[in-house]
């Protein structure tokens, strides 16, 4: 009686993949709970998927390859669930122009942005600082400051911020994050006396978190996330902040500007193209913007 765990499991085997992707394959695969896999029909696994996730097709999708990785042997069911796939696929994509389209009517300019980040002061100047300039992304603030850059350990699970006293330059040595087993650690330079500035106003001892719960401990993904879209301007939070970025940058023609949020962030500039391009949506980008180098 196979689980969808123990086929996943023996998939892995022999399959070279990253310990993350690992990791997210065998949570997938739990959603199935100890059903077995051989005795489960096209219509019982497309109900499974459903029922987990009725209005997410993206987590969906990536129950189905599940599905596909562990009816491998039984052929005929599993060309289904590839057809099926394809046609989820294009509901993703249908979804994701269409908010995208959404977001280009509806979101602030990045004159807006700019104009409310001078105002803000301390944490929150700090966090929309970090989102407009390098495209942090949420877990990316899951960061811990140091005040001797020799004490900075060489870490997989935490990043860290150190402030050069003399220079006034900020290094960000960013270890954890989404892209990290595809991009590597960045050592991301900073020099901005407002920052500087609103920086200090925390008043961080060596070790503190930049976003720190009141009893000192690391913060949660979840408590990240809450602070940040309570501190991102406007409550935007950070992808709708990046996407408003990278609209502006399109509008200048600033292709060199979405290279380097492409290295900042770690993401793929066809990523950025596609998913957080606002024109993706179906308006057409301002004139030239297409041929610009």
């Amino acid at each position: 009686m196979p689980t969808a765990l123990e086929l996943v499991d023996e998939y892995l085997s022999y399959n070279d993949l990253s310990p993350q992707t690992e990791k997210n394959y065998k949570r997938s695969a739990m959603k199935f709970g100890g059903v077995n896999m051989d005795k489960l029909s096209y219509k019982g696994i497309i109900a499974i998927l459903e029922k987990k996730f009725p209005d997410n097709a993206n987590s969906r999708a990536s129950l189905l390859n599940i599905a596909i990785i562990a009816t491998k042997h039984r052929h005929d069911l599993n060309d289904r669930l590839i057809n099926y796939r394809i046609k989820l696929r294009e509901e993703i994509d249908t979804h994701r122009k269409s908010k995208l389209h959404q977001d280009l009517e509806t979101l602030p300019t990045y004159e807006h942005l700019i104009t409310e980040l001078d105002k803000a002061s301390g944490l929150k100047y700090v966090i929309n600082y970090l989102l407009i300039n390098l495209g942090f992304r949420v877990g990316d603030f899951k960061m811990q400051y140091k005040l001797r850059k020799g004490e900075i350990p060489d870490s997989k699970d935490m990043n860290f911020i150190y402030l050069n006293p003399k220079t006034k330059q900020f290094t960000l040595y960013i270890n954890k994050y989404k892209t990290s087993g595809t991009y590597g650690k960045k050592v991301l330079k900073i020099k901005s006396p407002r920052l500087m500035e609103e920086f200090r106003k925390l008043n961080l001892k060596d070790n503190d978190y930049l976003i720190s719960k009141k009893d000192g401990e690391i913060p949660s993904p979840s408590y990240l996330t809450d602070t940040l879209q309570k501190l991102t301007i406007d409550n935007l939070g950070e992808t709708r902040i990046y996407k408003i970025v990278v609209k502006h940058m399109i509008d200048e023609k600033d292709f060199d500007g979405i290279k380097e949020l492409s290295s900042s962030r770690g993401t793929s500039i066809e990523t950025i193209m596609s998913s957080y391009n606002l024109y993706a949506g179906g308006k057409k980008m301002p004139e030239n913007a297409e041929d610009s180098e």
